[in-house]
Order: structure tokens, then C-alpha cells, then sequence
């Protein structure tokens, strides 16, 4: 990795500062807040990427995948990103369908 030791030990360094002074930390964090005190650390690589589908499998209004002909494949239930939901946004795959009556 590109990222020398020292670099890595300031930014933690200057995060603990923060968090114990009750500063915003850098980079900003909505949650957990608190020092990053208990080692080891590991750092790891990363770039952003899309990681979910932005459709789905369909399924029925108890997220059972539903197969090819509209009737659920025994044992098979979706969640998350699987039923077509964009981080935490409710969407129309995973609500029940109207019913054709009429």
C-alpha cells in the first residue's frame, strides 16, 4: 500500500485528539464517535464502487423470491439489495403487487 506508517499513525493520532476533545473527527463520523484506542489497526485500500443491483428479484409481499412463473421458489426469501432497494429507500419491487381483480 502506498500509505508509510507514520502517515497512518498522525491520522490516528489526530482523530483520537478530536474525538476526546469532542471536535467533529476527521474524516467525519455520524456515529461512533470515540477514540480508536484499542489496537491492532489494519488499514486497507479501498475505491468507491457501486455494489448493489438497481433492480432486484421479484418477490411477493413476504420477500419469497417469486420464480419465472409468479409462484415463490420453496425456501428462498430475499433482503437488502437483493429485493431491489438503493441503501435505505423503500422501493416497488419489494411492495406487494395489486391484484388483478375486476
Amino acid at each position: 500500500m502506498g500509505v508509510s506508517r507514520e502517515v497512518v499513525r498522525d491520522a490516528v493520532r489526530q482523530f483520537n485528539e478530536h474525538a476526546s476533545a469532542g471536535l467533529e473527527p476527521k474524516p467525519g463520523r455520524d456515529l461512533d464517535r470515540l477514540p480508536l484506542d484499542e489496537p491492532p489497526y489494519y488499514v486497507i485500500e479501498t475505491v468507491p464502487a457501486i455494489t448493489f443491483p438497481f433492480h432486484g428479484v421479484r418477490i411477493d409481499d413476504r420477500a419469497r423470491v417469486l420464480g419465472e412463473d409468479g409462484r415463490p421458489l420453496r425456501g428462498l426469501l430475499a433482503a437488502g439489495s437483493d429485493t431491489g432497494a438503493c441503501g435505505t429507500a423503500p422501493t416497488r419491487a419489494a411492495s406487494p403487487r395489486p391484484s388483478s381483480s375486476g
